[in-house]
């Protein structure tokens, strides 16, 4: 591998750390905020604070991938397939 591309693998794999990071704070945020409803809570709120936190959830997951694969790249050990 290249250093350019090392270094290119590198930089990326910092930012998306970074990103990990925020998406982790973010999920947090929206479980308290999931759990802080009252018993009482409509079936509106409860089902937007479902989706709040499902979104960041999944967020997350795209970022924690993509650091994955970055990573494997970065150590050769990508094993990347081409669909057909």
């Amino acid at each position: 591998m290249s250093p350019e591309l090392r270094l290119v693998l590198s930089a990326a794999i910092t930012e998306l750390e970074r990103q990990l990071r925020a998406a982790e704070k973010k999920v947090k945020r929206a479980s308290d905020a999931r759990l802080a409803l009252p018993v009482g809570a409509t079936r509106a709120s409860v089902t937007t604070a479902n989706a709040r936190h499902m979104t960041a959830c999944e967020q997350r997951d795209r970022i924690d991938a993509a650091l994955r694969l970055a990573r494997e790249l970065l150590h050769g050990t990508a094993r990347l397939e081409v669909a057909s």
